[in-house]
């Protein structure tokens, strides 16, 4: 090869390679977000503190560490009861040959009852409803279902929680219990603290993927940027939590600037956060001439700046569709503020 010749070269600030001197297709060196693998890591890291730097390119502190390895003890130790293995047995049983048991564990280890897909709903669960009884309240409440259909299959049961029994395993309270002692604050130790009161709200015992969720919310720091939420469906609800003035809803309405202000501004008086977003909106069905279906109302406060506040007109997209719709907004709103 010529040296006037190009080459194609692929960059990533994950994982960067420097071949030998003698030998291109032999590796000299390799780095792992700037850190030396052979060089420096092997000899001081462990494999989950490895983890933690290719993923998140920095190593993780002692509790978040202590964290990691007490997930990983409970879920690499799934027995006869749990999802995954259960399909695997039940398609050996049937006579169905080692690929398809394999496949069956896959899919149930993947899925929506007990395996991954059940974790990160539940995850979304944290994201929205954080540390605020009456956000997980609401959302347990809610009926799932509607929308599109999807590759995954509609649970049966709401996410994190048991489908079958009546009291929380063993194993679940235990695995609990060792993260909300290690971790101090944050979302394991609020979950240990509100379990009896989620449990009757779900009626449902608390689940293995429970626990999987908040403790991955606690490593992954969203407690330490979503300090907490308020769901203030009703007028009622804005007036007592938030402060809203009766008067400003009488004169101007629940979907107004006025009380999205308001609301926003309340967020920050009732909590330790020095940011706050709040929607108040008609997602429908249903609207007014005055007050369309998808009409979502915005108000950003931060402290020691000007209030920000928007009005958006998302149109009839349907209830789901709207509601997105404003989350996303909302989220863009935070972010330009923060940046």
């Amino acid at each position: 090869m010529s040296k006037t010749e190009k080459t194609d070269l692929i960059h990533t600030s994950i994982w960067l390679e420097e071949p030998e001197a003698d030998n291109p297709f032999s590796a000299r060196a390799a780095y792992c977000n700037g850190y030396d693998v052979y060089g420096e890591v092997l000899q001081q890291a462990t494999y989950l503190e490895y983890l933690f730097l290719l993923f998140r390119g920095e190593r993780p502190s002692a509790p978040v560490l202590r964290s990691l390895e007490i997930l990983a003890i409970a879920i690499a130790n799934p027995g006869p009861r749990d999802p995954s293995v259960h399909a695997a047995m039940s398609a050996s049983v049937g006579g169905s040959p080692a690929a398809a048991a394999l496949m069956a564990a896959l899919a149930a280890g993947a899925g929506v009852s007990g395996g991954s897909r059940e974790v990160y709903q539940a995850m979304q669960l944290w994201e929205q409803c954080g540390c605020a009884f009456e956000a997980w309240q609401t959302a347990l409440d809610a009926p799932s279902g509607g929308g599109k259909m999807q590759v995954w299959p509609e649970a049966e049961h709401p996410p994190g929680f048991a489908p079958y029994g009546r009291q929380c395993a063993q194993p679940v309270l235990q695995t609990l219990a060792a993260l909300s002692a290690n971790v101090g604050n944050g979302c394991t130790r609020w979950l240990a603290d509100n379990r009896d009161r989620l449990e009757a709200v779900a009626d449902h015992p608390l689940a293995m993927p429970g626990v999987i969720a908040a403790a991955l919310t606690d490593v992954a720091g969203s407690s330490d940027m979503f300090e907490r939420g308020f769901v203030t469906y009703s007028n009622q609800a804005k007036i007592e939590m938030l402060g809203v003035p009766a008067e400003l809803l009488a004169e101007f309405g629940a979907v107004s600037e006025a009380v999205a202000a308001a609301m926003a501004e309340g967020a920050l008086r009732h909590s330790q956060a020095d940011l706050a977003v709040s929607t108040t909106g008609i997602a429908g069905p249903g609207g007014s001439a005055f007050k369309p279906e998808g009409r979502v109302c915005f108000g950003l406060a931060l402290k020691g700046k000007a209030m920000v506040v928007e009005t958006v007109e998302f149109g009839a997209l349907g209830r789901d569709a709207v509601r997105v719709a404003a989350r996303d907004h909302a989220l863009g709103l935070l972010l330009r503020a923060m940046v």
